[in-house]
């Protein structure tokens, strides 16, 4: 769910803990994600993508943080 699509808070729903975002918001996270990576647009995402691509999209950056990692842990054995 976007923010322009999200409904407003319910009267009575419990707030977020201080320190901890609220679940609306963490369940955005994986969308915007993508955008501030630069994987999709919000628009492209709202209009085009199903929440099975999200989190498909969302893995694939994990992977390449993975491998990233790798790489890096590999290339200080060598230089040490």
């Amino acid at each position: 769910m976007t923010p322009a699509s999200r409904p407003a808070r319910e009267e009575g729903k419990e707030e977020s803990l201080p320190g901890r975002l609220d679940e609306e918001l963490t369940m955005e996270l994986v969308v915007w994600r993508l955008v501030t990576e630069k994987v999709a647009s919000l628009q492209e995402i709202d209009e085009h993508w199903c929440i099975n691509d999200v989190f498909k999209a969302n893995a694939m950056l994990d992977l390449k943080i993975a491998i990233s990692d790798a790489q890096a842990k590999k290339q200080a054995k060598r230089d040490a």
